[in-house]
């Protein structure tokens, strides 16, 4: 369809101190249905009710995304085209971005995910420089009304934080892990690393973790 390649990009650098804004892009009552024609085993309902992004050009050179409004989509309904269950909730979250010489990086701040089963919120980054990727996440999520939780343990919450880094296409790098689930009792769950280790796949194809 068509195909954007940064590495072509080149951005002059401002005349001035200021960070002039390239372009902008807002939302207001876009509705998702229009590009279900593109997703033909997906049925997607909903507005992508409000958001506002730009990209700025900064004095070095560099490009940077921006988002001064959240985007937040409304009364969505997402499921499979063959399958009558959809999956109905509203979200947010703030895009980012920016590109400096080799280095690249993209994340979601203020993720909020509202549903009648769950409630999520954290954010995510990555990052790329050179041939090292990088990847951060932390996230809360509440289960109110798992089946049959009601008569066991009850509403739950979880969190979750990791951070990452690529050693070679097939090794990955764990700086930090650590997940948690508790309900009202206490803990329930708790699975943390308390130093980096390594995982991925071995040269014979098994999987590998070490620390």
């Amino acid at each position: 369809p068509f195909d954007i390649g940064l590495e072509k990009l080149r951005v002059l650098p401002a005349e001035t101190e200021a960070s002039p804004d390239f372009f902008r892009l807002r939302f207001s009552r876009l509705p998702l249905a229009a590009f279900a024609r593109w997703l033909p085993k997906v049925k997607i309902t909903g507005t992508l009710a409000a958001g506002e992004s730009m990209v700025r050009a900064s004095a070095d050179g560099s490009l940077a995304l921006h988002t001064t409004e959240p985007w937040r989509f409304e009364d969505m309904a997402v499921g499979v085209a063959s399958a009558p269950t959809v999956f109905r909730f509203t979200a947010q979250f703030s895009p980012n971005g920016a590109r400096r010489g080799d280095q690249l990086a993209a994340g979601l701040d203020n993720i909020v995910v509202r549903a009648p089963s769950l409630a999520l919120a954290g954010g995510l980054a990555l990052s790329r420089t050179k041939d090292v990727l990088a990847a951060e996440s932390s996230l809360e999520l509440d289960l109110p009304a798992l089946p049959h939780s009601g008569e066991t343990f009850g509403p739950l919450h979880a969190s979750w934080h990791g951070k990452f880094h690529s050693l070679t296409p097939l090794i990955m790098g764990a700086d930090e892990f650590s997940l948690r689930g508790k309900n009202a009792a206490g803990d329930v769950l708790t699975l943390a690393a308390p130093q980096p280790f390594l995982f991925g796949l071995s040269n014979s194809g098994s999987v590998a973790v070490s620390t």
